[in-house]
């Protein structure tokens, strides 16, 4: 087992409604490790490495969030370039542009990447 499903199935992950930090690493854990493919809602999407398929109100239910604080957040991401947004109305791609190795946490090394 990983630290991610480790920490998603593990109760005090589980506790909400989520911290922004908490909500930072849930991206992670919830974005693609390699190139793949994922269904969402009935269709197939091609993913790039550290990108999800997600929706507010997916990401809301998840974290127990409002809506303005949800969407506080993401420009937050966003205007500090640790992410960019793929919105349309029934999903949003999130890419992560600054991330760090989850398996590095485990070790208690966090190393900060930058893609491209």
């Amino acid at each position: 087992m990983n630290i991610s499903s480790e920490l998603q199935n593990h109760w005090l992950w589980q506790d909400k409604p989520f911290a922004k930090g908490q909500a930072w690493i849930d991206l992670h854990m919830l974005s693609a490790i390699q190139q793949t493919q994922i269904i969402y809602k009935g269709k197939v999407y091609e993913l790039i490495p550290y990108q999800l398929i997600t929706s507010e109100n997916d990401l809301r239910n998840r974290w127990d969030w409002s809506r303005t604080k949800l969407r506080s957040f993401l420009r937050l991401l966003k205007e500090t370039s640790m992410i960019k947004l793929e919105p349309d109305n029934s999903k949003t791609f999130i890419i992560l542009l600054k991330h760090f190795d989850l398996q590095d946490i485990k070790t208690g090394i966090i190393t900060r990447h930058q893609t491209r």
